[in-house]
């Protein structure tokens, strides 16, 4: 038989040494290549759901909106019918027609409303307006009244 020397076994251990950085450096670029990996499905599942959240926040939204106009709609439906429930009677049609529209029956005298627009008070106290009058102003008005006798403060 043939016996190895203990020289013959030592550079198969160094072989072995050899080869575990290898491994090593292996194992760990498979690793880092599963997290980047990972990492990258988790980022396109955050963005997924980011959307998915927006389309829903707009769903709610554009729900809202149209439950506030089917409301408004269904309000002018019973109007309505309330309206052509009435047209029928001749009442109806005559208070209709003076509130609503603002009609007038043969006869009747129609009155027009104006609103008057109103004078702004003065900013002066009342004998503040006698004293800025001046001489023309105190002889127009002694003028203009002639039964009256001039003031005795204006002289």
């Amino acid at each position: 038989m043939i016996e190895e020397s203990p020289q013959s076994t030592a550079p198969d251990q160094n072989e072995s040494r050899d080869d575990q950085p290898a491994r090593v450096a292996g194992s760990k670029g498979l690793s880092r290549l599963i997290a980047v990996v990972a990492l990258s499905v988790l980022a396109v599942y955050a963005v997924r759901l980011t959307g998915r959240g927006l389309e829903l926040q707009r769903a709610t939204l554009s729900e809202q909106r149209l439950g506030a106009e089917v409301g408004m709609l269904e309000a002018e439906v019973v109007a309505l019918e309330t309206a052509a429930a009435g047209a029928g009677n001749d009442a109806f049609t005559e208070r209709w027609a003076r509130e609503e529209r603002g009609w007038i029956q043969e006869g009747d005298q129609p009155l027009l409303l104006v609103e008057a627009t109103p004078t702004p008070p003065s900013l002066e106290p009342d004998g503040a307006a006698d004293a800025d009058e001046g001489f023309f102003g105190r002889l127009r008005r002694w003028l203009s009244a002639p039964d009256s006798a001039p003031d005795e403060g204006s002289q």
